[in-house]
């Protein structure tokens, strides 16, 4: 399971899990259930807590390949300040690399 996969199953314990859809729960252990999602799935027996994760699963989007579940990063994860660094001075260097190839001897940008 990825960060991604993970982040989605904790939102659809906590708020997407609706009453008709677990009617193995008495009325007592839902009004529990909606006071503390997780709370409630870490205590239930393995039985009720395989049947809520079943729930959980069937709305999870489907993996596209195998090792897809290894991957602990989100796709759109931000570069960190150094390779954003690194990034800024190499597309300087092109830029000047450019400029000097082109004949053009000054170093201000149009």
């Amino acid at each position: 399971m990825n960060f991604n996969e993970f982040h989605n199953a904790v939102r659809i314990l906590c708020w997407n899990i609706e009453r008709n859809e677990v009617g193995f729960m008495t009325s007592g252990q839902w009004l529990d259930f909606q006071r503390n999602p997780t709370a409630w799935f870490v205590r239930a027996n393995d039985a009720d807590a395989h049947r809520i994760f079943a729930i959980i699963e069937a709305r999870q989007p489907k993996r596209d390949k195998p090792g897809d579940d290894v991957d602990d990063q989100p796709d759109d994860e931000p570069p960190t300040y150094d390779e954003a660094l690194a990034a800024k001075a190499d597309a300087d260097a092109r830029y000047v690399r450019d400029m000097m190839d082109a004949g053009r001897g000054h170093l201000v940008k149009p």
